[in-house]
């Protein structure tokens, strides 16, 4: 279980609780939990982070992201054209 945020890399806090799913996922972060009573547990911090990221939308702060290229992804379909044909098909 998680909760998901879109721009996580704009809340900065001391608890340090926001994760980075993987290498690639540039602005979303996630707090993980393994049972229900830890999200009981954490309730004021929770409500804390919800009310940041609210603030943060309703800022319209925007999360500078890079292209894929500086990331090292490829299309697949631009390497492989035959890909993107049966891909559409």
């Amino acid at each position: 279980m998680s909760l998901l945020f879109h721009k996580g890399t704009l809340l900065k806090y001391a608890h340090r609780i926001l994760i980075q799913q993987t290498e690639n996922v540039q602005a979303a972060r996630q707090i993980r939990f393994t049972d229900v009573q830890e999200t009981v547990d954490m309730d004021p911090i929770l409500k804390d982070y919800i009310k940041k990221g609210i603030d943060v939308e309703k800022a319209g702060l925007k999360v500078d992201v890079k292209c894929k290229t500086e990331l090292g992804i490829s299309n697949k379909f631009d390497e492989n054209p035959d890909l993107k044909t049966a891909f559409k098909g």
